[in-house]
Order: C-alpha cells, then structure tokens, then sequence
C-alpha cells in the first residue's frame, strides 16, 4: 500500500470508515458533530492517484473535473493539495476535522494528535 488515512485524534472522524472517507472527499459530507471536516489532498501523483482509486473510486483527472462542477453548482471549495507530508502531518494534528493521506511509515502508530484509519 502507497499510503495511509490519518485523522485527528480528538476530532469526530477517529471511527469513520472508508465509505465516510469517501464521501467527506467527495464533498458529500461536510460537518460531522458540528465540526466542518476539512479533506486534505497531496500533490498529484502516484499516491494521490492510489489514494482516488481505492478509496473515493475515481482517477485522478475525473476526481478534478468532478470538483469543477461541484464547485460551480453548490459553490464549495476543492479540497486543498498540499506537497508536504510534515505540513499535512501538522494540519491534521491542529484541526479537528482534518483527514488526510500521507506515505505509509511517515506516521507511527504512537504518534499525538493522529489516528490511523486502516481501509
């Protein structure tokens, strides 16, 4: 496996399952507990690519166009891409609703502030 999901240890997303995920990444689900879930994407790429295809069940290019229209019909925000690991890692770490992917091995299983949700 390319990569692993990671969420916020005290946030409303440490039991989700990988249907919640997916929905959260498809913008179909925006708040859970009154916390605004905040999707984090890595840069394209090969685990990008891999996280799209397992998870929310698109490619990459058909995830972006997606996006598009969404936002042009319900005016809501792509999920923003970040290109570093450790600045993911802090995100999800500060923000309640954070969910994110990241290379499998960047995060141990003893890590604060970080669950790891196995797919």
């Amino acid at each position: 496996k390319d990569f692993v999901i990671i969420v916020n240890s005290d946030g409303p997303l440490k039991n989700s399952g990988i249907s919640d995920i997916k929905e959260i990444y498809l913008g179909e689900k925006r708040f859970s507990d009154s916390v605004k879930l905040v999707p984090i994407n890595y840069v394209e790429g090969r685990m990008k690519n891999a996280f799209l295809k397992e998870v929310v069940g698109v490619d990459s290019k058909a995830y972006r166009l997606y996006w598009i229209k969404k936002v042009f019909q319900e005016g809501i925000s792509i999920p923003p891409s970040m290109g570093s690991v450790s600045a993911i890692i802090e995100m999800v770490k500060t923000e309640k609703g954070a969910v994110a992917y990241v290379p499998e091995g960047s995060v141990d299983d003893k890590q604060a502030g970080i669950i790891k949700l196995t797919p």
